[in-house]
């Protein structure tokens, strides 16, 4: 039984560490966009990448 909670407990972890990269990975992506959008000439207005 305690295998069982010790794979869950492992499981948990590892989705909030998941959470937490992702998170982290947001906030990068953001404050790059807002140093390019410091470096751009046309008051931080940036095109978007055609998909």
């Amino acid at each position: 039984m305690s295998k069982a909670v010790q794979d869950r407990v492992r499981i948990k972890s590892q989705l909030a560490l998941g959470e937490i990269a992702e998170n982290t990975a947001g906030v990068g992506r953001i404050s790059k966009d807002q140093i390019q959008a410091r470096a751009t000439p046309f008051g931080g207005e940036r095109r978007k990448p055609d998909a």
